[in-house]
């Protein structure tokens, strides 16, 4: 993905440290109905569906977190 994306990080911290690596699920702005797609209800700053269909693995070197 060359763009920026609003994701889900859902891998826990110890498995980020000793991998390098994390997992995240994508998050939608358009809403299914599927069972794969997760609506957030809080916090009201992210609104959307996580996506957990389309799990990515990110290089933690590669990637900065604001």
């Amino acid at each position: 993905m060359k763009k920026r994306h609003p994701g889900l990080v859902i891998s826990k911290t110890v498995l980020n440290k000793l991998t390098g690596f994390c997992l995240i699920c994508l998050i939608t702005s358009t809403h299914r109905g599927f069972g794969t797609y997760v609506t957030i209800e809080n916090p009201k700053s992210v609104t959307g569906d996580v996506v957990t269909h389309q799990l990515r693995s990110m290089d933690l070197k590669k990637i900065r977190f604001c």
